[in-house]
Parts: C-alpha cells; structure tokens; sequence
C-alpha cells in the first residue's frame, strides 16, 4: 500500500511462513525522509523478513506497510555480472527500471556521485574491488531514485576501510532519503543512523532514535561512541519487553 507522502508506517505487522510455523512480529514503527535507521538483531531476529514485508516481496500475515515513493531493496549478497563497465551497467538497470530515456543520464550520474564512483564510471565490474563492487550495487538501487532505500547486511564481507567508505555512503544517501540498514555489527552504524529499530526474536524490542537506544544503558560517553552502542545492543538484545513506535 502506498501514502501520498513518503513516511513509511508498518502498522502490527506479523508473518508466518507456514499456518503452523514461528510467528514473527508484531512490528509497528514510522519512518520518513531524512532518516537512516539502523535496523539492529542477531542473525534470525528477522531482519531480513521484514525488509521483504517492506519491499512488497512477502505480505504480511496480520497488519499492513504504509508506503509513500518508491522503494529498493538490496539483499544480503546481491552482486552484479562484470562485463560491462560501471556506467553502462547503471544505465542498463536504470533501462530495466522503466527510467525514461531523456532521465537515464541524469539519474546515472547522480548514483555514481552519490556513491563515489565517479572516477570509476569507465572501469569494468569485474576490475572493481569489493568494497567498490559493493558501492556499485547501492547505485544500481539509486538509478530510480526510490524514496526509500532497504540495506540488508550491506558491510559483510568488507574491510575495515571499505565499511568506513560505505558509511559515508550511506550517510550522503540518507540526506534526503529514508534509509533502512540492517547489521548486526553495531560499530558500522554507531554515528551514522540517526534511529534506531531493535529486533530480537521476531518483535521488535525498540524503535525510536539513537540517542535514547544508548541512554538506556545508563552509560556516559558520546552518543556515537561504538563502546555504547555496543553496551546499548546488548541491553536491548537481554530485555523482554513489548515494542514501542518511534
């Protein structure tokens, strides 16, 4: 379903893989423009599962996504073929996306700017290293220029100085966009995402913004330092509570 602004509401939102199988949710927050939240969780908390339910790809088995724009997402692992050279391979998906002819070239170049890959535009995929790579399947997500924007486990895999250049990616991307990270590694979000939505075993143990995740530890420091972040997911991670909406 779609809202005739941009905000994103999940609404109660539960699913069920089989009639008899786990429950996962409810989940219920609101979203918007502007924001990068950094959707938090061990592996199986159901992460994955409800960027799905976002992106139209499940629906849900209870409650409903309120949607505003478009939205992409970018699974765990997508990866894109290394024939063609970086700005072909943008204008081709773009072409894929049903982006209009006279479009296509500005919305090229904005995804390549937006991801710092300009300099790269005439290389081929497969010289790219893999932080860069990575960088190139975030852009291929912008060539529509989606309102929202879902990054499912986009760091796995990258070095420590190529998850530093995919923070400033998303930090640029998130300036006028609605962007949803998930991770369960807490130190490539610590300073980046302004919120925060905390899942564990299937329902969502906190959602709201990253100052108040890591007041509730109790902890001095700054708001950014990774050592609360790191107590912060921790706390959260232990408690059995109900969600709240942000």
């Amino acid at each position: 379903m779609t809202t005739n602004d941009s905000t994103l509401g999940v609404e109660s939102v539960a699913y069920r893989y089989t009639a008899t199988g786990p429950r996962l949710g409810p989940f219920t927050f609101s979203a918007h423009p502007g924001q990068i939240w950094a959707v938090l969780g061990s592996n199986g908390a159901g992460k994955s599962t409800l960027f799905r339910l976002i992106a139209g790809e499940l629906r849900p088995t209870e409650g409903s996504v309120r949607l505003g724009g478009t939205t992409e997402l970018i699974p765990q692992g997508a990866a894109i073929p290394g024939r063609l050279t970086v700005t072909q391979t943008l204008d081709y998906l773009a072409l894929l996306r049903h982006v209009p002819r006279d479009q296509r070239a500005s919305n090229v170049a904005e995804a390549l700017r937006l991801v710092d890959l300009v300099d790269l535009a005439d290389t081929r995929v497969r010289k790219l290293s893999g932080g860069q790579h990575r960088r190139l399947v975030i852009g291929q997500a912008l060539v529509a220029r989606p309102m929202t924007l879902l990054m499912d486990e986009p760091s796995a895999g990258l070095d420590l100085d190529q998850r530093a250049t995919l923070r400033s990616t998303v930090a640029a991307i998130g300036q006028e966009r609605l962007v949803l990270i998930s991770s369960h590694i807490v130190e490539d979000l610590a300073g980046v995402a302004d919120h925060v939505l905390h899942l564990a075993e299937g329902r969502v143990v906190f959602a709201g913004t990253s100052q108040e995740y890591v007041e509730a530890t109790g902890t001095s420091g700054h708001v950014d330092s990774v050592e609360r972040w790191t107590e912060a997911y921790r706390t959260w991670n232990a408690k059995d509570r109900k969600g709240v909406s942000a």
